[in-house]
């Protein structure tokens, strides 16, 4: 029988799967982007709480969740779940996701644009995608010299 004054804490780490733990990783890497746990929580409209827990191991971060965050934040999809990458791919892989969130910005105003202006964008995601092929082609290749 426990003592009235005893009090429980969860303390208990979890062991994660090695994607769990790519998860978390990943995470914390957005907490160093974005500055912290309830700016991530603002912009995606996830709970700060939960995130929390996922940093600190007391949770693991589901499927569903990941792609809520990764929609939130408009990364790309699968972003979250993957292997970490080194700093110079990650750079590269972040100014990606944040030419994608400007240029959502700007298809927004889509109908309001002259021809001149759209064909100006077009290009612009040309360019994106052979920026965003290339990044993955050398991540391909980096993990596979990796294994």
């Amino acid at each position: 029988m426990t003592r009235p004054d005893t009090v429980f804490t969860m303390t208990n780490k979890l062991d994660l799967t090695p994607a769990q733990e790519w998860r978390r990783q990943n995470l914390e890497r957005l907490i160093r982007r974005l500055g912290s746990l309830a700016e991530i929580s603002r912009q995606a409209d996830v709970s700060e709480a939960y995130l929390s827990q996922i940093r600190n191991r007391t949770r693991a971060m589901g499927n569903r969740f990941a792609e809520k965050l990764e929609e939130g934040l408009r990364l790309n999809p699968g972003w979250i779940s993957r292997e970490p990458i080194g700093v110079e791919d990650e750079s590269a892989a972040y100014q990606v996701s944040k030419s994608r969130q400007q240029l959502q910005k700007i298809m927004d105003a889509w109908p309001s644009l002259t021809i001149e202006q759209r064909e100006t964008l077009l290009n612009l995601v040309q360019q994106l995608k052979q920026l965003n092929s290339e990044l993955s082609a050398s991540n391909d290749a980096s993990r596979r010299f990796r294994a």
